[in-house]
């Protein structure tokens, strides 16, 4: 799933993580999100790094080298069969939150980049979906689309923290969900199931 970086106007890379625990356990502190070491939701973060039905983007600094903002992916499926790339939300630290206008420059570069990455794991173009919940750049322009979606991949609890369904949520059934749409995203269809499995390391 690891992708060339896209470097942005303002200096920053987007980039996947690295899963490097030691490294990659504090994203949510790089990020001052809920899911950073020492609050509540910080085993979350345990159970992205141990499950390959997570990954995350990761927007780093190219003058520090420093973290400073990520956003959770992974697949799922609506009631149709059809898939989803979910970039579950973006988060920045307090340090240094977008403005309105590079906060929609931002954002647009991480669509772009997210469709680039389910493209090269599905081979087609595949529909990008955002939570609504907790994002640090603008969202007013873009269509809520109202679903129910399941997460696709095994997990090694039932349970998993997803922004898109709210909080925590049996992650191996079909949960209500509210999200953003990517303008100019097309549906995908069943046909890819084996693919996004293989990369999920799951037998199809």
């Amino acid at each position: 799933m690891k992708k060339e970086a896209s470097n942005i106007s303002y200096n920053l890379t987007i980039k996947m993580i690295d899963r490097i625990p030691q490294k990659d356990l504090f994203q949510g502190n790089y990020s001052t999100c809920c899911i950073r070491v020492g609050e509540p939701n910080s085993i979350a973060m345990c159970d992205y790094l141990m499950n390959t039905a997570f990954n995350m983007i990761e927007l780093v600094d190219n003058e520090t080298g420093k973290t400073i903002g990520n956003a959770l992916c992974y697949f799922v499926r609506d009631k149709k069969g059809n898939l989803l790339f979910v970039v579950d939300n973006i988060e920045i630290n307090n340090s240094c939150k977008p403005s309105s206008n590079a906060g929609l420059e931002l954002r647009n570069k991480i669509f772009e980049y997210a469709s680039n990455v389910a493209k090269s794991v599905t081979g087609k173009d595949t529909k990008i979906v955002m939570s609504k919940r907790y994002n640090d750049v603008p969202f007013n322009d873009l269509v809520v689309k109202y679903k129910k979606l399941q997460l696709l991949g095994k997990t090694e609890s039932y349970r998993a923290y997803m922004d898109l369904f709210d909080g925590w949520v049996n992650a191996r059934d079909f949960q209500n969900a509210d999200c953003y749409q990517m303008p100019n995203s097309s549906e995908n269809s069943t046909s890819l199931f084996n693919k996004i499995l293989s990369w999920l390391h799951l037998e199809p």
